[in-house]
């Protein structure tokens, strides 16, 4: 029964219970509204009525002395810093827990055995990445509470910021994703949980959308079971697809792409610009990510991405004879040529129609960020060099993780630039 907890430096705590008069932070107010089934009852009982104040991200993660054979590792995603860590000890007689005082603001052991851990993350450790063999973990934060249950050796992913909770397997497993909002919410459900096999290298994310729908994605033919639950009733449907899913939601689902596959890295961007009203499909079926992207449509897919409406432009003059009045495009060019995001290619003529290069679009996005960042240091490209106007617009890029290029030393800056790669530098860029 020897394990020993690392809280900063090594602090012996086998025998001793903390004192929950020092864990600063919870009040009964802050978990009222959740639905408390989904956290251990021992940890819930343990906590209410004896903390004050309101922590805003707190992670529970049960049966963490069974963690002693299968390692379990829990870092803040936007930091790579180590929240959590549990091993097999030196001594081989029990678990040896891992915790950081950089990100943990305190903690308590619950449970007949110690068991459960309960985790006060601070304000500045919202996403947290998980990897573990198998894990039963609750996390609430920003108003919403999820919960993952899984039995195989996975990488998982709490994001607030986004609502969701992804879950990526390296093994078959089977998974239960779960996620609960405030009860005050509009929506006549309380919480939504999901179970599925997943086969190895599968992802599945579960996602609360800011209308309060939940929503699914993952492989392409995937099957779920879904369930909904209120204080006052529950619903569900086995072995559904995605679209059965948004159906049973009560929403139309996302367009589905026949030539945008679940697998391709530029999905979830995709989705995500559809989702925005950023773009729409070529057609009702299409998106056609291979087709170059023009320079009409890379300045009015960043226009929406800004949320700027026909107000931005205060032009009562257009310079630009191939830019019509009635043009979709119109208002999102007069405000990239006001606002020295681009000019036209002469005096008079902008050339809608002309494909846009990698080069000019990560200069655009560049341009957006203002004042535009002049980052100091090697580019490592060598395609590209310190006398381009797109060598500052490149090391951006390259800094926000816009982009990687198209090898490990090229950026090929003039290659066309498709559709799909527009809409995935706007996703790593605002999403």
């Amino acid at each position: 029964g020897l394990w020993r907890l690392l809280f900063g430096n090594f602090t012996c705590i086998w025998g001793t219970t903390p004192n929950l008069d020092t864990v600063k932070g919870l009040t009964v107010e802050t978990l009222q509204f959740y639905d408390v089934t989904e956290i251990p009852d021992r940890v819930f009982d343990t906590i209410k009525g004896d903390i004050t104040g309101t922590p805003g991200n707190i992670l529970v993660i049960k049966n963490v002395l069974d963690y002693d054979d299968t390692p379990l590792t829990i870092e803040n995603a936007e930091k790579n810093g180590l929240i959590l860590s549990v091993a097999k000890g030196a001594s081989g007689d029990g678990p040896e827990i891992s915790l950081s005082d950089k990100y943990v603001e305190n903690y308590t052991l619950c449970g007949e055995d110690n068991d459960t851990i309960f985790l006060w993350l601070s304000d500045d450790c919202a996403k947290v990445n998980m990897q573990s063999d198998g894990i039963e973990a609750v996390y609430l934060s920003g108003g919403t509470m999820f919960s993952i249950v899984s039995d195989g050796n996975a990488e998982m992913t709490f994001d607030p910021d986004a609502a969701s909770a992804s879950y990526q397997a390296e093994e078959d497993a089977e998974i239960e994703l779960t996620v609960q909002r405030n009860s005050n919410s509009e929506k006549d459900w309380m919480s939504a949980e999901i179970t599925t096999d997943l086969n190895a290298d599968g992802k599945v994310t579960l996602t609360l959308r800011e209308d309060g729908i939940p929503q699914i994605s993952g492989p392409a033919g995937q099957k779920y079971d879904v369930s909904t639950k209120t204080d006052h009733s529950g619903s569900g449907i086995p072995n559904a697809t995605v679209e059965e899913v948004m159906e049973f939601f009560g929403e139309e689902p996302t367009p589905s792409f026949s030539d945008v596959s679940t697998s391709a890295y530029y999905y979830d961007a995709v989705q995500w610009a559809v989702e925005q009203g950023i773009t729409t499909g070529t057609s009702a079926r299409t998106f056609s990510p291979d087709e170059p992207c023009t320079r009409a449509q890379v300045v009015t897919f960043i226009w929406r991405a800004l949320g700027l409406d026909d107000l931005s432009s205060r032009s009562t003059e257009n310079p630009f004879r191939d830019v019509p009045s009635g043009a979709y495009y119109r208002d999102p060019v007069l405000w990239a040529a006001e606002n020295g995001i681009t000019t036209g290619t002469s005096a008079t003529t902008f050339s809608p129609d002309d494909a846009c290069t990698r080069a000019q679009v990560v200069t655009f996005l560049w341009r957006t960020d203002y004042p535009p960042k002049k980052i100091s240091g090697p580019v490592g490209f060598r395609d590209v060099h310190i006398e381009d106007y797109f060598w500052f617009p490149v090391k951006w890029a390259l800094e926000r993780e816009i982009t990687t290029g198209t090898s490990a030393d090229t950026f090929s800056p003039h290659q066309t630039c498709t559709r799909a790669e527009v809409v995935t530098f706007l996703y790593r860029d605002f999403a």
